[in-house]
């Protein structure tokens, strides 16, 4: 933030004497230099570290073209100097913690591509009976419309099955909630033979 003034003239004169005194020609340069000098406000770290920069003016010269060095940190020397930590117990204690999170983390991650992997009951279940059976039923996005119908409701696939078998009619496959519930019927006349299977029955039959 300091301001500083160069007498120019002053020096430039001296330039032009000296070449007028020995009749000799030369070349004469104003060297500025500014040197900075670092000192640590922490009596336990020694810091001396040194900058230096430099701004080359030419004398006797109808044009001025100033040449500069950078500052210099290459003479930056740091000794003794080492981190101090008052606080054993906060540093015990965010190592055990971060050991603990870094073992949930894994756990965590172990938990989720098994899940991933693994397939619901519910859906090995139905997919089951859809490979098996594909022959036998026709998928459909209509629910079954029970007014004015009588509703029997069947137990298991293979008794829905038998009443294939004896009214030679398809199996309709309705899903009612997508991984969750479905539907298979055959409506023959005023019945419905309804067959509604659920992932809660599944996971409590444990099949």
């Amino acid at each position: 933030n300091k301001t500083v003034s160069i007498d120019y003239d002053y020096y430039n004169n001296l330039a032009n004497k000296f070449r007028a005194n020995y009749g000799v020609s030369t070349t004469s340069n104003l060297i500025v230099k500014l040197k900075v000098k670092e000192k640590s406000i922490d009596d336990k770290l020694n810091l001396n570290k040194k900058s230096e920069m430099s701004i080359t003016i030419p004398l006797s010269e109808r044009e001025i073209d100033i040449d500069y060095q950078d500052v210099n940190n290459n003479e930056q020397i740091i000794s003794d100097g080492g981190i101090i930590i008052n606080n054993y117990y906060y540093i015990a204690l965010g190592i055990i913690l971060l050991i603990i999170s870094i073992i949930f983390m894994i756990k965590l991650f172990i938990l989720l591509v098994k899940n991933i992997n693994r397939k619901p009951k519910y859906d090995k279940y139905i997919r089951k009976i859809l490979r098996e059976y594909d022959r036998l039923i026709v998928n459909t996005t209509t629910a079954p419309n029970t007014e004015d119908k009588k509703i029997v409701e069947v137990n298991s696939f293979e008794e829905l099955l038998d009443v294939r078998d004896n009214l030679k009619l398809p199996i309709k496959y309705y899903v009612v909630t997508e991984h969750q519930k479905c539907n298979f019927y055959i409506t023959h006349d005023e019945e419905i033979y309804l067959l509604t299977i659920s992932s809660y029955e599944i996971n409590k039959s444990g099949k």
